[in-house]
C-alpha cells in the first residue's frame, strides 16, 4: 500500500471492524460477511458507544432484509428454523455488492459522495473527523469537561466506519440549513435481543405489513443499490424502507492518510488515519412529508399535530416509559388525553408471530433501548437501558393500561410531594432559590426509590396475565393498590427527608407540619377518588 489515495482500501464486507461478544464474554472482530455468517455463535454487537450498536445493527438488518425479504409469517419462521443465515445467499450478495462497502473507493466510497474531491483543496480546509463521533466535541459543538483540539484528531478506518453508519439514525440539526435524518431529532431506538446475535437480527427483519405505511416499494434502494453521489441539501418525498435504514443525511468524503498513528477515538494503533473530511448537508424529507413511522421507534399520536417520537428526557429513566415502549395502551382522545402512545411496530410483529406460533423464543423477550438526548447541535448524553419484557404483557390488550395507570399514580405522588413543598415551604423567593435543589433532589430520589418496586409490580402483573384462570380485573386492582401505597410511602419518606433540611426553628417547624399534613390530605382524597384504600 502506497501513499496514493487511489490505492487505499478498507472494505467493510471483509475487513474486521465489528466487535462481537461471544457467550464466554470474549470479544472478536469481524467484517460484515463474518458477522452474518457466524451470527448464531455470538451474543451481540459490542461497543463502548451505544450509538455504534444502533448504527451497526441497522446496517446488518438492512443487508439481511435485502437478501431474504421475508414477505409473511411462513418466510420468517423458515429463517428461524434454519438457525443461521445462509452462507450461499451471503456469498451471492457479496459477489454483487461487496465493492460498495469499500471505505476509500475512488468511484463508490461507502456512505460517501463520489463527486466530492479525493483530497481537500488545502490541508486544514476540511471538517474535523470528530463530526463522526457525537460524544466528542468538534468545531463549535462543545461537550463540557471533554476538551480536544480538532487538528490533533485522527480516526482509524474502524472508527470512521462506525461513525458513518451512525448518520442515518443519529444525524441531528445544527446550524443554518443542517437538518436531521429521516427520523427527525434522534428518537429512542428499541432493538430486540435474544440468546444470540442471530436471534436479535432475525427479530429485526420486518414483514411488509409492519413496515412504514408511507414507504415506497418502487426503486427501494439501500446504499449498495443506490447512486454513489449524494445531492447537497436535496429533498426526497418518496423513501423506501431499506433506503431509510441507510438514509444519506450527510454528504461525506473522507480524506485518508497512510502513516503510523494512534486513533484518538479508540486508542488503537493504525497505519491508516483520517483527520479531515468533507461533511455537509445531504438528503432530507420536506416539512410537509407524510409521517414516517420507523418500526423501531415508539410514538405519541397528537390530535392536532403530527405524531411525536419518544425521545430521551433529562432525569427521566426509561422504565417510566415502559407502557409506551413495549405495551398496547389503547386509549383515545375522547377522555381528554393530549397524547396517545403507540409502541414500536417491531413489538407488534413479535406479538403477532408468537400468536401465530411462529416465534419460538422464550416467554421473556430482551430489548435494548438506546437514544441520544440532544438540543439541535448540542449532545447532552446517551441513554442505554435493557429490559426483559414478558410476552404475556406484550400480547395483552389490557396490561398496557394497568402499567400506564401505575406510572400515573406514581407521578401524582411525586407531583403532589413537590407541589406541597413549593407551595408551603419554598414559596419565599430568596428561600426558593436556596431550596430549589432540595426539591429537585427529592424528586430524583423518589423515582430512584420506585425502580425496584416497579420490577416487583411487573413481576406480579406478569403472573396474572400468564395465568388462564382467575378474575384478572380483581387481581390487577389488588396489585395496583399495593403499588399505589408503595408510591405514597416513598413520596412521604422523601418529603420528610427534604423537610429536615428546611430548618428547626418554630416558624419552619410549623411549615414542615403543614406541608406534611397537606400532602397526606391530598393523597387521601386522590386514592379515595380512584377507589383505592388509604392507610
Amino acid at each position: 500500500m502506497d501513499n496514493d489515495i487511489g490505492q487505499l482500501t478498507f472494505n467493510l464486507w471483509v475487513e474486521p471492524w465489528i466487535d462481537l461478544e461471544r457467550p464466554d464474554g470474549t470479544i472478536d472482530r469481524q467484517g460484515i460477511l463474518g458477522t452474518l455468517l457466524h451470527a448464531h455463535e455470538y451474543r451481540e454487537v459490542f461497543s463502548s458507544s451505544p450509538t455504534d450498536v444502533v448504527g451497526i445493527h441497522r446496517l446488518l438488518m438492512a443487508i439481511l432484509q435485502d437478501i431474504f425479504h421475508p414477505s409473511g409469517v411462513k418466510d420468517w419462521h423458515s429463517l428461524q428454523q434454519a438457525g443461521h443465515f445462509s452462507g450461499g445467499a451471503l456469498q451471492e450478495f457479496g459477489e454483487k455488492y461487496a465493492n460498495r462497502f469499500d471505505l476509500f473507493s475512488v468511484n463508490a466510497p461507502f456512505m460517501q459522495s463520489s463527486d466530492l474531491p479525493l483530497r481537500p483543496e488545502k490541508s486544514g480546509t476540511g471538517k474535523p473527523v470528530t463530526y463522526l463521533a457525537p460524544e466528542l466535541p468538534c468545531a463549535t459543538a462543545v461537550n463540557h469537561y471533554h476538551h480536544v483540539l480538532d487538528d490533533e484528531q485522527a480516526f482509524c478506518p474502524v472508527c470512521c466506519a462506525r461513525g458513518l453508519v451512525n448518520i442515518p439514525a443519529f444525524a441531528t440539526s445544527g446550524g443554518s440549513g443542517i437538518k436531521p435524518s429521516i427520523n427527525g431529532v434522534p428518537p429512542m431506538y428499541v432493538l430486540p435481543g435474544g440468546k444470540t446475535l442471530f436471534d436479535s437480527l432475525l427479530a429485526s427483519l420486518i414483514l411488509p405489513i409492519f413496515q412504514p405505511p408511507v414507504r415506497t416499494a418502487v426503486n427501494d434502494s439501500p446504499w449498495w443499490k443506490g447512486p454513489t453521489t449524494v445531492e447537497k441539501k436535496g429533498e426526497v418525498l418518496a423513501v423506501g424502507y431499506l433506503e431509510s435504514l441507510t438514509f444519506p443525511a450527510r454528504r461525506v468524503r473522507l480524506y485518508p492518510q497512510y502513516r503510523d498513528a494512534t486513533c484518538t477515538r479508540c486508542g488503537n494503533a493504525t497505519r491508516l488515519v483520517v483527520s479531515e473530511m468533507t461533511f455537509e448537508m445531504g438528503l432530507s424529507r420536506p416539512k410537509d412529508a407524510p409521517f414516517w413511522r420507523d418500526p423501531f421507534v415508539a410514538y405519541f399520536l397528537r390530535q392536532e399535530d403530527s405524531p411525536l417520537p419518544l425521545r430521551p428526557t433529562a432525569g427521566k429513566a426509561a422504565w417510566r416509559e415502559y407502557a409506551s415502549l413495549f405495551l398496547q395502551v389503547k386509549v383515545g382522545f375522547e377522555h381528554g388525553n393530549e397524547r396517545v402512545p403507540i409502541r414500536p411496530a417491531v413489538i407488534d410483529q413479535l406479538a403477532r408471530l408468537n400468536d401465530d406460533d411462529a416465534y419460538s423464543g422464550d416467554s421473556f423477550v430482551p430489548f435494548r433501548c438506546i437514544g441520544l438526548r440532544t438540543d439541535k447541535a448540542k449532545i447532552f448524553e446517551w441513554v442505554d437501558s435493557t429490559f426483559n419484557i414478558p410476552m404475556a404483557l406484550m400480547e395483552s390488550s389490557n396490561a398496557g393500561l394497568d402499567v400506564d395507570r401505575a406510572i400515573k399514580q406514581a407521578t401524582f405522588s411525586c407531583d403532589t410531594m413537590a407541589g406541597c413543598f413549593s407551595e408551603i415551604v419554598n414559596s419565599n423567593k430568596k428561600k426558593g432559590k436556596r431550596l430549589l435543589q432540595v426539591k429537585l433532589s427529592m424528586q430524583d430520589s423518589f423515582w430512584t426509590a420506585m425502580a425496584e418496586p416497579f420490577r416487583g409490580f411487573i413481576g406480579k402483573l406478569t403472573e396474572v396475565y400468564s395465568s388462564p384462570a382467575g378474575n384478572k380485573h380483581e387481581q390487577t386492582n389488588a396489585i395496583l393498590q399495593e403499588w399505589s401505597l408503595d408510591a405514597y410511602k416513598a413520596a412521604r419518606k422523601e418529603l420528610i427527608a427534604a423537610l429536615e433540611q428546611v430548618g428547626d426553628d418554630g416558624h419552619n417547624l410549623r411549615l414542615r407540619f403543614q406541608c406534611l399534613e397537606s400532602f397526606d390530605q391530598k393523597m387521601y382524597f386522590q386514592m379515595k377518588k380512584e377507589g383505592l384504600k388509604h392507610e
